[in-house]
């Protein structure tokens, strides 16, 4: 099949944020994540990173991710944050 790319973005390449009780299912297949650069803002989000996924509070995310690569990036190849408070939070 044809490669997806994600490259030369101005912050992450691919970034999902999820929050509160969401449930969210990603599958990503035969994708290149390359050269992507910090957005420069100085937060700590967005800084490079090829494939970023962010939950928080009692979300749940899903992912797989198939024949994909990561390269290059200014940051992380891919980053997966996990966080949160809720009674019901499945970490």
């Amino acid at each position: 099949g044809t490669q997806s790319t994600f490259s030369g973005n101005g912050g992450d390449g691919f970034r999902f944020s999820s929050r509160e009780r969401a449930l969210v299912s990603i599958d990503v297949d035969d994708t290149l994540f390359d050269n992507n650069v910090g957005d420069g803002d100085g937060d700590g989000e967005s800084d490079g990173d090829g494939f970023n996924l962010f939950r928080e509070d009692a979300s749940l995310i899903l992912a797989t991710l198939s024949n994909s690569s990561a390269s290059g990036n200014g940051d992380d190849g891919i980053q997966f944050y996990a966080g949160g408070s809720d009674r019901f939070d499945p970490n």
